[in-house]
């Protein structure tokens, strides 16, 4: 069983969520694994956060293909597993994803998508292409797409993930709070 929780800073959790949990989890036979990452969110998006895109002139943007699944599974931290890479499959065929692709070769070098609660996951971008506005770039791109069917603009990322952190906010994610999950397995 998978619980997770958005928490606004302006409402946190009980302190002892953690633990009641723990407990119950324990009655049950079950290990309990918390993640916690920080939370960005935003309204919407404006027509000049669009204008404010990079345009980089050796890639070309599109959504994922399934069949790319495999490239998102193996770097991706949740990811290395068959299970894992059924899901992100599932995802890119039904919600919004967005990729990077050189000109000419069909590859992605970069990409970010969404999943079944419209959180935009799994982002990506090879070495050579980082700190270029391209990750900033995509964000945008599937905000606009997310916002234009109505769905929440969240994502969350690890704690000691700097430049990921550094392009949310670039892509106009002010910090939100945390965001927590509970995962429990059966001993």
């Amino acid at each position: 069983m998978l619980l997770r929780v958005l928490m606004d800073p302006r409402k946190w959790c009980q302190p002892s969520l953690t633990d009641v949990l723990q407990e119950i989890s324990s009655k049950h036979g079950s290990q309990m694994h918390t993640t916690s990452n920080l939370l960005y969110m935003r309204d919407g998006i404006e027509s000049e956060d669009l204008e404010k895109m990079s345009q980089i002139s050796d890639l070309q943007f599109s959504s994922l293909k399934p069949e790319e699944s495999n490239l998102v599974n193996e770097v991706w931290a949740f990811g290395g597993n068959p299970l894992a890479e059924h899901c992100i499959s599932h995802c890119i065929k039904n919600f919004p994803s967005i990729c990077a692709r050189r000109l000419g070769v069909g590859k992605p070098v970069a990409w970010t998508m969404s999943e079944q609660s419209a959180e935009m996951r799994m982002g990506f971008t090879e070495k050579k292409y980082r700190n270029q506005g391209v990750f900033r770039t995509m964000i945008t791109q599937l905000t606009h797409k997310l916002n234009s069917k109505g769905s929440p603009l969240y994502c969350h990322v690890a704690p000691d993930n700097m430049s990921s952190q550094a392009a949310t906010r670039g892509a106009g994610f002010p910090l939100a709070g945390r965001w927590q999950q509970w995962k429990f397995q059966p001993s």
